[in-house]
Formats: structure tokens, C-alpha cells, sequence
């Protein structure tokens, strides 16, 4: 039996884990400004990034986490904002995000080399802080990009990183600019006429108009009655819409017509420039553009703004439905909100602090037995975390650095839980808890170093999912029997060395058979 006090410590040990490792997204944790409704809307958005369609909560979530290191960033206010409550700070309260802590810089030698003054050795900036020094850090992001990579100090390295984050993130906030102002065409008869004499129009409008607009500036080029003043009147009209739009590339939220070939979805940017090359403009594209422009001037009203949150939900999920695109977004957002790979590392660490008690009590079944049932749970949550990825993107489990650790971390586990039921030596369970601690600490770790969606668009030599389900998945396999195979050795080679057991051969036995 557990005493009392081996009870009280693995209780505390319990409680330690669950607030030290707490999920980075608390359902608790929404801030005051946006309804939990309309974030749960804004999460579920798809939008087309690294070659795939994914959640909007998915893409801000990997941001986050390049920028900060972490899923989770605090407002003015203190308050612990998700991922999807800060991306649409960023687009329609961009004032308010430029204040808040988070670009983690882990040297104080790059705010030193910015001409700033640094908080501590390693902390948290905001965009405003930054600011002062802005074009300082793009210069040096410049010179640190044109050297080779193995030139680069470590301050080096450190800067460039800071400057792309600063870039991707003014990307961010600049991405609703264009829906806050009208293109102006004042002067321009011809446009002018289009709009019932008006002379200016948000961009949706002139996309409507984008044929005679393309009809007119090329008949204005061809014939040679066009004045010169006409010619240069739809020159600054042009120059005026790349200058409204041409920040407006972070996100690819309108998707081609159903009937398209293409599978790029376009940016607001991008969408102009197709239509004011001759591309056809979609009705429905257009109505979705308007949409958007009119959910980014409703920011400062909730109650309208929320009405025009699912009104774009619900035009933007039927435009990708109707191109069988939107289908796994749901279930990828129920993934990442379960959070099972952290409540797994959480288990595996309770179990191979268990299993330290074990170690000290050899005689405990409930100890052996505690553990033995808290590293299986453990495992069932890395499978079914595992499974879920499998379903969502239509692959077999192993297709990236960051799937092998996962999938060779449950083989290893899952074999050395099953070798501990058939011959209860102890060994085995204590190789799982190891290995299971190990393996998901290192798919954390690669995951916060990497920044980068884990579900990548995989490459045309690779894209065969017999070859990924039998040969990558067989290898994987064997990585994972060589990794348990080798921690079993080491226990073998080591008790040897030091006596353990001496005279009971059936317990090395046992390890080989």
C-alpha cells in the first residue's frame, strides 16, 4: 500500500504539474473586447497558409508562437489573450496590439546593438518599444541576411529573427489598412461616371467594375485619341490601389470560384491585381471583400460587429465547402483546443515520478501498478493525438521530423508497457517512463523552435501516401525497436558492470528475451 506521505507528495507532485504546464489556451482566458461566440467563428475561418487549408486559430496559434515562444499573449490589461483573440487585435485593433509584450528576445546584446535600453537579460518587447529603432533593425536585418549563415554570430542570427518577426508582424496589422480608406479617383471622368459621379469607392466596388475599368484603360492605351492626361489620370488611379492594398498580403482568405483550376486562394492584394489584369472577378469574391471592409470599420461597434462575423463565417465556409476545402477545419481546431500531447507529457511525467517512487518501495503494487496505468493513459492520448493528425490530414502517421518523434515515442512506449505486463520485472516500466518524458519534451522543444505549422504541405517526392504508409512507417518502426532496444542494453551493460543482481541470472534473462 501507498503510505500517507508517498501519497500527500505524489498529490503535490500532481498539483505542481498541472499549474507548472498549464495549456497555453484556458477557456477562461478570452478577453473582455471580443465575445467568446465570435472568436469561436474567427478560430474556425479557414484560410490557405504553407501550401494547405487550416484553421485562422491554427495559423495565429504558430504565429504566437515564433513571435513569443509560447501560444498565449498578455494584453494591456494582464489578461491572457488566445491565439485567435490576438490576430484579430492585430487586424482590427492594430494601436492596441503594437503595445503588447511579444517579441521574446533571449539576448540583450540585440537590443544593445538596436541603440535601446535593455529590461533584462532576456525579455518580452512590444512593437512600440521596438519602434524608435525600427529602421535601425532592418538595416542590420539586412546586412545579418547577406552574410552566410555560418558567418552569422549568435547576435546575428538573433537579430535577423527579430527583424522577420517585426516584418510578419507589421503584415498582420496592416492587413485590414485597406478596408479603412476609399480609392480615391477624383478627376477621372471616366471612373467618375462609373459611380454615379462619386470620386472615391472602397476597393470591393471598384472590383465589381474591374472589367470596365480594365476596358477602359486599355482603350485609352490603344486609341490614339486618348489624351495623355487620360493615360496618366488611370496610371495614378492603379498606382493608388497597389498603394492601398499592397499590404494587404498576410492572409489568403478568398478562395478561387468552385469551377477554378487554381488552388491558390488569393490575399486582398492579390485579388486586385488579378482583376485589374483582365482576370474575371467573382460575384461572390467581391461580396466576401465587402463583407470584410465592412466587419473592419464595425471594430469599434460589438453588436454590429458580431452580426457581421457570421455573416463572413458563413459566406466564407460555404465558398470553401463548395470547393470541398473546409471539411477537416473543425476537427483541426477540436485538436488543438484538446491538447492532448501536453496532458500526455503531464501524465508521462506523473507516471516516471511514480515509477522514482517505485524504485524507492520495489514491494508497492500500488505504486506498480499506478504507474503502470498512468503511462498507459498517457500513451492513449499521444495515439489519439496521433490518429486525429492522421485524419486531418488524409496521411499515415510519419511524415515529418516532428511525427517521427510522436509516433517513434508511442512504439516504444506502447512495446515497453506491453513487455512490463508479461514479466512484471520492473525494467521495462521504468524504460517507458523514460522514453515517454524524453520523447515528448523533444517534440515540444522542436515544435517552440521551429515556430512553424506542424502539418506542412508535404513535397512532390513524398507525396504517395502507399510509400508513406509502408516504407517511412516500417523504417519509423524500426527506429522506434532500436531507441527501446538500446535503453534495455544500457540497463543490461550497466547492472553487469556494477553487480546488480548478482546471481539472478532470470532477471537479465528476461530483458532479452
Amino acid at each position: 500500500m501507498i503510505t500517507t506521505r508517498t501519497a500527500t507528495l505524489l498529490a503535490l507532485a500532481g498539483v505542481f504539474l498541472a499549474g507548472a504546464l498549464a495549456p497555453a489556451q484556458a477557456p477562461d482566458s478570452a478577453p473582455a473586447l471580443w465575445d467568446k461566440e465570435v472568436q469561436d467563428l474567427f478560430a474556425s475561418l479557414p484560410v490557405q497558409d504553407g501550401g494547405r487549408v487550416k484553421p485562422l486559430d491554427t495559423y495565429a496559434a504558430f504565429k504566437l508562437l515564433k513571435f513569443r515562444g509560447r501560444r498565449n499573449c498578455p494584453d494591456l490589461e494582464g489578461n491572457r489573450l488566445t491565439p485567435v483573440a490576438w490576430l484579430m487585435d492585430c487586424i482590427f485593433r492594430p494601436e492596441r496590439a503594437e503595445r503588447y509584450k511579444m517579441f521574446r528576445v533571449d539576448n540583450d546584446e540585440v537590443i544593445i546593438a538596436l541603440g535601446l535600453v535593455p529590461t533584462k537579460k532576456r525579455d518580452y518587447y512590444a512593437y512600440a518599444d521596438l519602434l524608435p529603432a525600427r529602421e535601425k533593425l532592418m538595416l542590420l536585418g539586412r546586412q545579418c541576411m547577406a552574410k552566410e549563415q555560418r558567418d552569422r554570430t549568435v547576435t546575428e542570427k538573433e537579430l535577423l529573427a527579430l527583424a522577420l518577426n517585426v516584418r510578419e508582424f507589421e503584415e498582420l496589422t496592416a492587413y485590414g489598412v485597406f478596408a479603412r480608406q476609399r480609392i480615391n479617383f477624383a478627376g477621372n471622368g471616366a471612373v467618375e461616371a462609373m459611380f454615379g459621379g462619386a470620386s472615391e469607392a472602397r476597393l470591393s466596388d471598384l472590383l465589381r467594375h474591374a472589367p470596365e475599368l480594365v476596358a477602359a484603360f486599355a482603350k485609352v492605351r490603344r486609341e490614339s485619341t486618348g489624351s495623355e492626361e487620360e493615360a496618366r489620370q488611370f496610371t495614378a488611379l492603379l498606382r493608388e490601389i497597389d498603394g492601398k492594398t499592397g499590404d494587404a498580403t498576410a492572409l489568403a482568405l478568398f478562395p478561387p470560384p468552385a469551377a477554378s483550376e487554381s488552388a491558390e486562394w488569393l490575399t486582398p492584394a492579390e485579388l486586385a491585381a488579378a482583376a485589374l489584369s483582365g482576370a474575371p472577378v467573382m460575384a461572390n469574391q467581391a461580396v466576401l471583400l465587402a463583407s470584410f471592409e465592412e466587419l473592419v470599420e464595425s471594430a469599434g461597434n460589438p453588436a454590429e460587429f458580431n452580426r457581421l462575423a457570421r455573416e463572413f463565417h458563413g459566406a466564407l465556409t460555404t465558398l470553401a465547402r463548395s470547393r470541398g476545402e473546409y471539411g477537416k477545419v473543425p476537427l483541426e481546431v477540436t485538436y488543438y483546443r484538446l491538447q492532448l500531447f501536453h496532458y500526455s507529457l503531464i501524465l508521462y511525467i506523473l507516471g516516471f515520478l511514480m515509477v522514482s517512487f517505485l524504485w524507492m518501495r520495489p514491494g508497492s503494487r500500488a505504486l506498480a501498478s499506478g504507474s503502470f496505468y498512468t503511462l498507459a493513459l498517457s500513451t492513449l492520448l499521444l495515439c489519439v493525438g496521433i490518429t486525429l493528425r492522421c485524419i486531418i490530414r488524409e496521411r499515415p502517421p510519419v511524415t515529418t521530423l516532428y511525427e517521427t518523434i510522436l509516433f517513434v515515442t508511442a512504439v516504444a512506449v506502447a512495446t515497453a508497457l506491453f513487455m512490463e505486463w508479461v514479466n512484471r520485472q520492473g525494467v521495462a516500466l521504468s524504460m517507458a517512463a523514460v522514453l515517454g518524458v524524453v520523447g515528448m519534451f523533444l517534440a515540444n522543444k522542436y515544435e517552440a523552435r521551429e515556430g512553424a505549422d506542424t502539418m506542412v504541405s508535404m513535397a512532390a517526392v513524398l507525396d504517395t501516401n502507399f510509400w508513406l504508409a509502408t516504407h517511412v512507417t516500417t523504417i519509423t518502426v524500426g527506429y522506434a525497436a532500436g531507441l527501446l532496444a538500446g535503453g534495455l542494453a544500457h540497463v543490461f551493460v550497466i547492472g553487469k558492470l556494477f553487480g546488480l543482481r548478482r546471481g539472478d541470472s532470470a532477471y537479465y534473462r528476461s530483458m532479452t528475451r
